[in-house]
């Protein structure tokens, strides 16, 4: 039996405002937390089904031991589900990852944790935040062109893929709206 146009109108109509409604509601459990070695393991598990060429558990505990980066983590009541980590030098910021667990994709939570590293960047009085995105990633770099980040370089075979090898790197850059430049002109 063949459903009317109305019925199939209304009904993904319903299940479009289902999903809006769950979004919603898991928005409100959402929280940004400070990372501690403690979290390592979750992060390496997520790291692993998030990505088809993850960073190894030595990578990254190398960057939770820095001090000049932040680590963000996103969770859902107690549960970790994703994990920004923000390199910081004088004001300038270079986002080096951000990530979201796979079973928590299409949900918007991306732009969530990014929102809260912008607000952190604000924080800092930062000028400028920097990244490199996959070229092939469409959704990321949809993202980021819709916050304001502007491409500004490429950087040829940087990623590592299972596929013919590497891919190229998309540099971007997102200037803070607070950004004051201060440059010194010599009169002489």
């Amino acid at each position: 039996m063949r459903r009317s146009w109305k019925a199939s109108y209304y009904g993904e109509e319903m299940e479009k405002q289902k999903r809006e409604e769950a979004i919603a509601a898991l928005l409100t459990r959402l929280s940004i937390a400070p990372a501690t070695v403690d979290d390592l393991e979750t992060v390496v598990e997520i790291e692993q089904r998030a990505y088809p060429v993850p960073w190894s558990r030595e990578q990254l505990l190398a960057v939770f031991q820095q001090k000049v980066i932040r680590l963000k983590l996103l969770l859902d009541g107690k549960i970790l589900i994703g994990y920004a980590f923000v390199s910081i030098i004088l004001d300038e910021g270079h986002l080096l990852h951000i990530t979201v667990d796979p079973q928590y994709h299409g949900k918007r939570l991306g732009h969530y944790l990014l929102d809260a590293i912008l607000k952190m960047g604000e924080k800092e009085q930062l000028a400028t935040l920097f990244l490199e995105v996959r070229a092939g990633n469409q959704p990321a770099r949809r993202l980021y062109d819709r916050i304001g980040f502007n491409q500004v370089g490429l950087r040829k075979g940087y990623y590592p893929c299972n596929i013919n090898g590497r891919e190229d790197a998309i540099v971007m850059a997102y200037t803070f709206p607070s950004a004051t430049f201060n440059f010194k002109v010599d009169s002489k």
